[in-house]
């Protein structure tokens, strides 16, 4: 019997999603599912992304319905495509779209890594009202 978890905390999912972009930021020309900490967890969902898996467990229907994702991707206003996804019209889409050997990736994963959780973007946001 393995003593791998299968659900996750909203600080765990956040841990993790970092420490996966950082290792894509390293490794540039590798995918998501390349990441070698996958291995170690027992639930890998088909996107393989912390985030979407974290939806998952709180309760989406399905990853594309991104309810609880608890990264702000900071959408993109002037992309004109509606994404199953709504991580596909960031960053994310950005890196996903660029051929493996394209050096950018690994500054947009650096980027991704360093996205804010959604709650304390909101308390950021607010923390400079009047």
């Amino acid at each position: 019997m393995s003593n791998r978890k299968t659900t996750y905390t909203k600080r765990e999912t956040l841990r993790l999603h970092k420490k996966m972009w950082n290792w894509l930021a390293e490794n540039s020309e590798r995918q998501k599912r390349d990441w070698p900490d996958w291995e170690e967890l027992l639930v890998i969902n088909a996107t393989h992304c912390l985030a979407c898996l974290y939806d998952n467990q709180k309760g989406s229907v399905t990853a594309a319905k991104c309810q609880n994702c608890p990264i702000d991707w900071e959408i993109s206003k002037s992309h004109p495509e509606v994404h199953v996804y709504m991580c596909e019209a960031s960053l994310y889409g950005c890196w996903r779209r660029l051929p493996l050997e394209d050096k950018r990736r690994s500054i947009l994963a650096k980027k991704i890594a360093n996205l804010m959780p959604k709650n304390r973007l909101k308390k950021h946001r607010h923390k400079n009202l009047p």
